[in-house]
């Protein structure tokens, strides 16, 4: 079995002597190529200035951390009026400049991360044979770098606290792709409307029921249709029941209930048919006694 078939980011890679013990697999490898390109000038030459060893992290394998020794070159750069003389070789298949970890494994990192968190993360980790931290997990998650998100058209908006009853902000969420997108300072109008101006392909806008999203989206994009979110249209729903059954009260237990069950007393206009169950209830515990 060929190293690429088990490592294929070590394409262009001679293994040299493989070691292992209770911790670790180390793989001592050497490059195959014999030209590299400078990364000023991008003249290619094959002239070798030096050589050095470099140490890359890799995914682990049956919980045993992976170790790349890298013999890696430095050239010359034939090139007289490049202002970089000496360069390293590139390796864009494996790793980054000054990279102590392959590709592969940063990607794994940031999903252990932005799945599990920090800590829950280097617990995660240590378990496969991975030596890290929870403060290595962020650091990875955050450098990772985010595409550009497509223009929104369905949007909602809602606040969030800073701190609770005392200071708000404003939070975006696009409905079709179903992830938040804006995280502003402030509610006001003049903030919530700055931002709307940015993104004229907006239609439709899901809000509370904030006058000042109301104005802000006015304001901004008069042409957007505003709609209310199914959590205060369901809201909206049981204020007026409430209210509702709560002045037709006596009539929809008079409705509902024989006039012969009515004992003298009970159809009051201030009837409270939980007060009238739990008379009964204590009235039954005491002959029960």
């Amino acid at each position: 079995m060929s190293l690429i078939t088990l490592f294929p980011h070590l394409q262009d890679f001679r293994l040299l002597q493989i070691s292992s013990d209770e911790e670790s697999i180390k793989l001592e490898c050497e490059r195959t190529t014999t030209t590299a390109s400078c990364p000023i000038c991008q003249t290619t030459t094959r002239r070798i200035h030096s050589r050095y060893r470099r140490v890359v992290r890799d995914l682990p394998i049956s919980g045993k951390a992976v170790l790349l020794l890298l013999h890696v070159r430095k050239f010359s750069c034939k090139e007289p009026t490049c202002p970089r003389h000496v360069f390293t070789e590139r390796l864009p298949q494996l790793t980054v400049p000054h990279g102590q970890s392959t590709a592969s494994l940063r990607s794994f990192l940031s999903t252990l991360g932005s799945e599990s968190g920090g800590a829950g993360g280097a617990r995660i980790a240590t378990k496969m044979g991975l030596q890290t931290t929870s403060r290595t997990l962020l650091r990875v998650l955050h450098a990772q770098s985010l595409s550009e998100p497509e223009p929104p058209r369905v949007i909602g908006l809602d606040d969030w606290a800073w701190k609770k009853r005392s200071r708000y902000g404003a939070i975006v969420i696009d409905l079709e792709r179903r992830r938040p997108i804006a995280l502003l300072e402030q509610r006001s109008v003049a903030v919530v409307a700055a931002w709307l101006r940015k993104h004229p392909p907006i239609e439709i806008v899901a809000r509370d029921r904030s006058e000042e999203f109301a104005a802000a989206i006015r304001e901004a994009l008069p042409q957007a249709v505003q709609v209310a979110d199914r959590f205060h249209l369901i809201s909206n729903l049981v204020e007026h029941l409430d209210r509702f059954v709560t002045r037709q009260w006596k009539d929809l237990y008079r409705a509902i209930v024989p006039p012969t069950s009515i004992e003298p007393g009970e159809a009051h206009a201030s009837y409270n048919p939980t007060r009238v169950q739990r008379r009964r209830s204590n009235a039954e515990q005491g002959a029960a006694r």
